[in-house]
């Protein structure tokens, strides 16, 4: 599959396959998959990652290919110009992964809620609360609902209501 950022504008759009890993899928839960990027201009590919467990996605301006590690239980994004792959979860001191995992996998992430204008933030979700994390690395990330979520039990969300919308209000 292949998908393009920026509404299909971007320079690079991102190519996923999972062929050379069809037979691992009968054990194998998520599969596995290839990620390439593919240069819009002139069809360059260059291979970014092999054998991701699950899936990786393009954000909307284009700028950074982003996955969730099911084995680090952390999220990760790579700049697509220069191939620089942070860890964008590193400061989050509660769990991201699903606690109550009961079947036979590594744990799936409690989920995000998209990105803010011009991919400059990711926001990620903890049981209760959101996170603003800084895809380029160079902030720490911080708690955007003041940890009110954890404090009355209680789980903040983002609510899509406008689906033509690409980015999140910061």
């Amino acid at each position: 599959s292949i998908d393009t950022g920026d509404k299909g504008d971007a320079t690079w759009a991102l190519g996923i396959s999972s062929k050379p890993y069809q037979q691992l899928l009968s054990w194998d839960s998520p599969g596995y998959v290839d990620v390439y990027l593919v240069h819009t201009g002139n069809g360059a590919t260059r291979k970014v990652m092999e054998k991701l467990q699950g899936r990786a996605s393009l954000s909307p301006g284009g700028k950074y290919v982003y996955w969730w590690d099911r084995h680090k239980c952390a999220w990760f994004a790579m700049d697509v110009e220069n191939a620089r792959t942070v860890c964008m979860t590193t400061d989050i001191p509660h769990p991201l992964e699903d606690e109550l995992n009961y079947r036979p996998m590594t744990p799936g992430a409690y989920g995000s809620g998209g990105w803010t204008t011009g991919d400059a933030g990711f926001l990620v979700y903890d049981k209760h609360d959101i996170w603003l994390c800084d895809p380029a690395g160079k902030a720490k990330a911080r708690i955007i609902t003041a940890e009110e979520g954890r404090a009355n039990d209680l789980r903040f969300r983002v609510i899509d209501l406008d689906p033509e919308v690409d980015y999140v209000a910061e």
